[in-house]
């Protein structure tokens, strides 16, 4: 008996398996290759390639999960940075109120200097031109601080900037991942319709009345078994084993009993009658057929003729005393 080809799934079930099973379905699709015919080869290896690029997809989705949380970690640190920078100037702040205390502090031993000593005044006036450098000095160092707490605050903009260019990029990674999830569920839908046609079934039912033999013919791509069969009114007859049917192969069944009955039902000057006559059958994928015919009986001349027509070959489950 060949070798049945795995059971198809929905791509709810492929999501939910894991990496180890996405592999075990590529290996299982692999050894199918190796038994299938030339026909079915194509669909088998698109089916291999789907759970191979299933298997990627899901490398990639790690790989920018990992970039992710690195950059996540560049960002906690330049928080990090960007926390101790504002402390240091707030630092800053406090020494330039206490030195513009201490500014006011000597303006007002200046003053108390003139109050108590006009003969002191020509020393005091050298303090003051002092005082009044130290001031310039004082005023140039609170510029360049003024400065370089500008470059500070322009610098935390800029990693703001980046933190949000950074998240953009991520969420367009994403919508990129979803939009590919997307397409492989339509190519997996696609994929399965063409299986569908590859294993559909198709059979041609014609008799050999000198041998009393009715012939069963593969009309398909793919192998068929012929499990069972049901004549007119009589009870489904299912058999011990299956008849393996290869494509484009005729089957014989001898049932001498379906030639020898309307001898003795039709009369010779009679109208011709109709029986029916079903078979039940396997696709190469698993699933169960019903090739409904009818035998169309009559005389001609002193022969009795029967004639077998297909009505249909659908895939149907059988009636349950044939299971």
């Amino acid at each position: 008996m060949a070798l049945a080809p795995p059971t198809p799934i929905s791509i709810e079930e492929v999501e939910s398996l894991s990496k180890a099973q996405l592999r075990l379905r590529v290996n299982e699709w692999f050894a199918y290759l190796a038994e299938c015919g030339n026909e079915q080869r194509a669909g088998v290896v698109a089916q291999t390639e789907f759970y191979m690029r299933e298997l990627e997809r899901r490398e990639n989705v790690e790989v920018a999960a990992r970039d992710y949380n690195m950059a996540e970690e560049d960002r906690r640190t330049n928080a990090i940075v960007a926390a101790r920078d504002l402390s240091l100037a707030e630092r800053s702040h406090k020494m330039e109120k206490g030195v513009i205390w201490l500014i006011g502090a000597e303006l007002l031993l200046a003053l108390v200097g003139l109050v108590y000593g006009y003969i002191e005044s020509s020393k005091q006036q050298k303090v003051l031109e002092q005082m009044g450098t130290n001031t310039h000095d004082t005023a140039r160092i609170l510029s360049e601080q003024g400065d370089v707490l500008g470059k500070m605050n322009t610098n935390t903009h800029d990693t703001v900037d980046a933190v949000g260019k950074l998240q953009k990029v991520q969420n367009e990674s994403l919508d990129a991942q979803k939009n590919t999830l997307r397409s492989i569920g339509k190519m997996n839908e696609s994929l399965q319709q063409q299986l569908n046609l590859a294993f559909a079934v198709a059979v041609a039912v014609t008799a050999d009345q000198a041998a009393k033999r009715i012939i069963v013919t593969n009309q398909t791509k793919t192998a068929i078994y012929v499990w069972g069969i049901k004549y007119d009114g009589e009870p489904p007859l299912k058999f011990t084993d299956e008849r393996f049917v290869a494509p484009g192969v005729s089957y014989f069944f001898t049932i001498e009993k379906m030639f020898d009955i309307p001898l003795t039902t039709i009369p010779k000057n009679g109208s011709r009658q109709q029986v029916s006559l079903d078979f039940y059958l396997i696709s190469a994928d698993g699933k169960p057929y019903i090739a409904k015919c009818f035998l169309d009986e009559g005389w001609e001349s002193d022969a009795m003729k029967i004639y077998p027509n297909t009505i249909s070959v659908k895939q149907e489950a059988w009636p349950a005393d044939v299971r």
